[in-house]
């Protein structure tokens, strides 16, 4: 899969307007400030996964994932 680096930024902006969302109603839970940085976009085919979760801490890692199906279809996983 070809991805651009617009492509990438695009991913990165819309992660991070969702995180900014979730941290601002967290914000408000809480009464709290929440720290975000800018996030990591990496694109990864599902037999390259396992080899990017080891190398990562299993200790501090949590996975959401979804199907997608329409003009394209696929599997989008946010490790965090």
């Amino acid at each position: 899969m070809n991805i651009t680096d617009d492509q990438i930024d695009t991913l990165k902006e819309l992660v991070n307007i969702g995180m900014g969302q979730a941290a601002g109603v967290l914000n408000e839970m809480v009464s709290a400030h929440i720290n975000l940085s800018v996030p990591q976009v990496k694109i990864v085919s599902l037999s390259g996964l396992n080899h990017e979760l080891q190398s990562l801490s299993r200790d501090r890692l949590a996975k959401v994932q979804i199907n997608f199906k329409g003009p394209f279809s696929g599997t989008a996983a946010m490790v965090l």
